[in-house]
């Protein structure tokens, strides 16, 4: 893990101090170009800055991934078109080729990410076992270990927390420790948390996934993704994206690295609202129509003792992130909620911007899961997943009063 920068964290993502920062530049221009001259046949007097080709590497994507790397404590990064090219990349660069094997992984999962398994990695002859109960995670895992023929051992676990759309929380620094027992890689996908509210490798993980687009980003204004490990795994997935493509573009990583200037202020705010709109939803008065409220934060979570542990913000608070999901009393609800709703916020897909976004998961983002499928992960009809965004609460507390009123 990097030393060197002792700065605080919204310090580094706002000034990322790197040699090819143009020193008197208030922000890094941005490289729009695909290819880079040579002045000889000589070998450069600093590697590090010879860039070639913007295919395998260029100044706005290596500045973007320095910070990245500093923010999550980990060595080196390696930026990815999106979010699930930043996955396939990772995975590839663990299985092998072409022996069997198991995949463990948590569950639910995004629904992109399940099918990624389901529909790519299982038919090359792999198993795919889910871990179901985050209590006894570490010991259903190690069990799993355990039963494991040999001629397929355990090749990676995957773990999701907290999990789209349920915000189940994971131990990430107990699943770890049995997998390292066993010398078994562990992948966390932190989209949800951000390293402003939790830093897996800091817990025993061995890469950080990130959807950069979300959070990092946090105008959705562009697509990135990104994993972050150390040195000697980072330079076998920039050699595999290098030979496969996949690149984060520099005017997305350029994008990336100007919203990080206010990374730590929205994150700040994006926890405090879903703090916020929990305890509401969580009230008394709001019980006719929501029955059941999912946030960490709420001492009444199945995994809140284990986000206390684990989610903490860069200056020790604890930090649950600003996703909460909800369900409705009843599935004759949703059309009447979404759509008032929508007349205040907005009816999206995606998450982590500034603005507020909600989706309803069985009918958009896990919508191509058969409905067997999503109640396994539980995944309901009346499930709300709402991205809590940056406004005034007060308008955001309105929106929801509006909408309940159009179930009256």
């Amino acid at each position: 893990m990097p030393t060197q920068d002792k700065r605080g964290f919204n310090t580094r993502a706002l000034d990322p101090q790197s040699p090819w920062f143009l020193p008197h530049a208030h922000t890094m221009s941005l490289s729009l170009t695909s290819t880079y001259t040579n002045d000889s046949l000589e070998p450069p007097a600093n590697p590090e800055l010879a860039f070639k080709y913007a295919r395998i590497a260029h100044p706005n994507g290596e500045l973007l991934e320095h910070t990245i790397a500093s923010l999550e404590n980990g060595q080196e990064a390696a930026g990815a078109a999106d979010g699930m090219r930043a996955i396939s990349l990772t995975m590839a660069s663990i299985l092998h080729p072409s022996r069997q094997g198991i995949i463990v992984s948590t569950s639910p999962l995004y629904s992109d990410t399940y099918r990624f398994f389901m529909m790519d990695i299982v038919p090359r002859g792999k198993q795919y076992i889910l871990l179901n109960s985050p209590e006894s995670c570490a010991i259903d895992f190690k069990n799993i270990i355990i039963h494991a023929p040999q001629e397929a051992p355990i090749e990676a676990l995957f773990i999701e927390s907290p999990a789209n759309p349920t915000l189940t929380v994971w131990d990430i620094k107990a699943l770890s420790h049995v997998a390292h027992e066993y010398g078994i890689p562990v992948i966390v996908d932190s989209t949800f948390a951000t390293p402003y509210n939790c830093r897996p490798l800091e817990l025993g993980a061995d890469f950080v996934i990130q959807s950069l687009t979300k959070y990092y980003c946090g105008h959705g204004t562009t697509l990135g993704g990104a994993v972050i490990s150390s040195h000697e795994r980072i330079k076998q997935i920039k050699e595999r994206r290098q030979r496969e493509g996949g690149h984060l573009h520099p005017m997305a990583a350029w994008l990336i690295q100007e919203g990080l200037k206010t990374f730590g202020i929205r994150m700040e705010r994006h926890n405090k609202n879903a703090v916020l709109l929990a305890h509401f939803l969580n009230s008394k008065k709001c019980r006719p129509y929501i029955t059941k409220v999912y946030y960490p934060g709420l001492p009444a979570h199945p995994g809140h003792a284990a986000a206390r542990e684990q989610m903490r913000t860069p200056y020790g608070k604890p930090g649950f992130g600003g996703m909460v999901c909800f369900e409705l009393a009843c599935q004759k609800f949703v059309k009447s909620f979404t759509e008032t709703l929508a007349q205040y916020l907005e009816l999206a897909v995606s998450f982590g911007s500034t603005k507020s976004m909600f989706s309803v998961p069985a009918l958009q983002i896990h919508g191509s899961l058969p409905p067997a499928e999503r109640t396994a992960l539980g995944i309901s009809d009346t499930l709300i997943r709402f991205s809590v965004g940056t406004e005034d609460f007060k308008d955001i507390k309105h929106a929801f009063q509006e909408a309940f009123k159009s179930l009256l």
